[in-house]
Order: structure tokens, then sequence, then C-alpha cells
């Protein structure tokens, strides 16, 4: 294949991811507590000085690699979260929560614990509370009951009902959120290192999500754009071949 295709087909393939991400960015603007996600991109050229700094083959190795290997171009290198603060919007809802500084909510959800930065709670059929997900709250002793009476929220995450405490929202923080991924309704899985959370919980407050609409829609238009030209571009280099493919076979 010539090597001008693969390096416009590798191009497009880390485009589609790029398309994608900023799709679900923008899918989610309006989704309390999501954490933006960026993609980032790594040459051909850089891939192969970090293989050839472990170990340097002989030339015949080098040039021996074969056409299906040698891909040079852009390819994806990583999925990376914005783990930046959303506005905090107050809502004056007993059952908007957010937390202002770091940590996350733990909630029990179908996969396993889930972590979320904000959420309209409700109260499921069994008197616990629960995500807007439907998933329940974790409090430092399990899943919180409140009923079907009034309650508040504290700073430090202490649920509160006529003077007796209910429990204590679990707000859980990590050293390394690096490895954090998109599960869905705001929710994230787990970092590694975790510790409790510092920072402060809000009532009557939903942190907003961090996603700048105008900058996503801007990019995904760029990104739309050049995934087009590189189509026009594979379509001409395509016909130029054919071309000197027919003239060839007239001589």
């Amino acid at each position: 294949m010539d090597t001008s295709v693969k390096m416009l087909g590798t191009s497009m393939k880390y485009l589609q991811e790029k398309l994608n991400s900023s799709s679900n960015n923008i899918s989610n603007s309006d989704t309390p507590g999501y954490k933006k996600s960026n993609t980032q991109s790594i040459s051909f050229t850089n891939i192969l000085s970090d293989e050839m700094a472990k170990i340097v083959p002989s030339s015949a190795e080098v040039y021996g690699m074969g056409s299906d290997s040698f891909n040079p171009g852009v390819y994806l290198d990583q999925v990376t979260k914005n783990f930046d603060q959303g506005s905090m919007m107050q809502t004056g809802s007993p059952l908007d929560i957010a937390i202002q500084g770091e940590g996350f909510f733990s909630v029990n959800t179908s996969s396993g614990t889930g972590y979320i930065r904000s959420t309209s709670m409700t109260v499921d059929s069994s008197g616990y509370l629960a995500s807007s997900a439907g998933d329940r709250l974790q409090g430092t002793s399990g899943s919180i009951y409140v009923g079907s009476g009034d309650f508040t929220v504290q700073s430090n995450g202490s649920v509160v009902s006529g003077g007796k405490s209910l429990g204590q929202l679990r707000v859980v923080d990590f050293s390394n959120k690096s490895t954090m991924e998109d599960a869905g309704n705001g929710t994230l899985t787990a970092g590694s290192g975790s510790s409790t959370g510092t920072g402060a919980v809000m009532q009557g407050f939903i942190e907003s999500s961090n996603v700048d609409l105008t900058d996503e829609m801007t990019s995904l238009i760029e990104i739309s754009n050049k995934y087009q030209t590189n189509q026009k571009l594979i379509q001409m280099i395509d016909e130029i071949n054919g071309l000197s493919s027919s003239r060839v076979g007239k001589l």
C-alpha cells in the first residue's frame, strides 16, 4: 500500500477517536459533575524512537519489518480526563448535592462501586438515598436509610434528620486519577491510591459539567473538516495510481 495512504489512514483513525471523544463531551455537557475527555496523539516517529531506545536492531531488521508493519502517521496515544471543577450552581433543592474541592461520592452500581461528583438524589422504594441514576449512595457504614422524612446534609457529608445522624456520605479521592474512565450517567470507575476526600459537601448545589460547549463545537467542526480532507486526498491518490497503472499498461 502507498505510504502516503497509510499515513492518511492512521490520521483518520486518530481523528475518528477524537471525534468520538468530542461528541461524548458534547452529549454530556448537561450531565452534573461530568469531566471532559481529551485525546492525545503520538507520531510514528516518536513510537519508533521509543522502541529504538529499548533495543537497537541491525539495519536488516529495521528494513525487514515488512510493508504491513510499517505504518507511518499519527496514532492515538491516550484519552485523559480533565478533572477541573465545574461551576457550582445553587438550586436550593435539598436533594441536590455536589462537592466543592477534591473528592467523589461513592455509589453502588450494577458493575460495582462507581464515583460521582454531583447528583440530584432520590430516595428509592426501600427508603435509601440513591443517585439520579438509581444507584445507592454509599456512606462510611454502607447505604444510608432516610425513610420518608426530611433530612439535611452537612458539609462533612453527615446526613441528619430530627437532630439524629442517619449516616455519613463516603467521599473518596484518588492520588492517581489517570485510570478513571466513564461508566455512564456521569459515573467514573476507580483511580488508584484512594484516600478520604477533602472537599466540602454542598447541599442545594449541582456541579455543572466542565465541558466548554463552544470550544467543543469548534473542535468538532475542525475534526470533521480534517477527516473529510484526508478522505478526499486518499481518493485523489487512488485515482492518480489508477491512471498511472492504465498508462503503463498501454506502453
